[in-house]
């Protein structure tokens, strides 16, 4: 009896270790293939030249606005789109 107790323990331990790593990975993609390119863009957008400057996006928000609310309309749609093909599938399979 104390062996499969022992036993039943080193699994747990193992699935708990297993869990681990694998939010670890989960993470670490996230952080790698996510957070740091848009860091890295923004901070290349903000420093030009070795100064902190800010004129792409003052030029964004007054002459080139149209840019802006193209994609935040391209956005809209395209989450609306999602979400209502989801919750059709959603409802046809549940």
């Amino acid at each position: 009896m104390a062996g499969k107790i022992r036993q039943i323990k080193k699994r747990f331990e193992f699935a708990s270790f297993l869990g681990q790593v694998t939010v670890l990975i989960i993470l670490s993609s996230v952080l790698f293939f996510i957070l740091w390119p848009v860091v890295s863009v923004l901070i290349k957008s903000i420093i030009i030249d070795g100064k902190v400057d800010f004129s792409c996006y003052a030029d964004l928000f007054t002459r080139n606005r149209g840019l802006l609310v193209n994609s935040i309309f391209v956005a809209c749609l395209s989450t609306m789109l999602s979400v209502f093909f989801g919750t059709c599938i959603y409802l046809r399979y549940s």
